[in-house]
């Protein structure tokens, strides 16, 4: 049990703390760290995420830091489209979802590497450190084209 609540206390962290990366950090904990079955882990995954997600949003809508159209255009999407992994999650086979999950991982991290290293200036936003923050008008202007490019 103290496992379960250290591991959802970080997926919990990441969400808060960077919008996302909740089911990155919470397979492979479910997994490996508490012996979940990839099945059930993805799916454990979606409705812990969620949950955490909607209490950090609710979080972010107090403070004003909601940015409405693209939520509900990415919500609606994933609303749309979770059902159908869930289904072809089914029929796939426990090594083919570890695997697939993995290349996905690396994918990103890979993107996200060469990302920063062509435009360190840009990346340096998201890096840890003792900076000022940059006000909300200032983080609204961010390409988010570019962002989506990471989904």
């Amino acid at each position: 049990m103290t496992l379960t609540l250290v591991f959802g206390a970080l997926v919990g962290l990441a969400l808060g703390l960077t919008g996302g990366a909740g089911s990155i950090f919470a397979v492979p904990l479910l997994i490996y760290g508490l012996g979940v079955a990839p099945h059930e882990a993805t799916t454990v995954s979606l409705a812990a995420v969620a949950l955490t997600a909607l209490a950090g949003a609710a979080d972010g809508a107090r403070a004003k830091l909601l940015e409405l159209r693209p939520a509900l255009v990415f919500a609606a999407t994933g609303v749309i489209a979770a059902p159908i992994g869930v289904t072809l999650g089914r029929s796939a086979s426990e090594a083919a979802i570890v695997t697939g999950f993995s290349v996905l991982m690396l994918v990103i991290a890979a993107r996200m590497w060469a990302d920063a290293s062509a435009r360190p200036a840009e990346a340096r936003t998201v890096r840890a450190g003792l900076h000022t923050i940059a006000p909300p008008e200032a983080v609204r202007s961010v390409d988010i084209a570019r962002m989506a490019n990471y989904a």
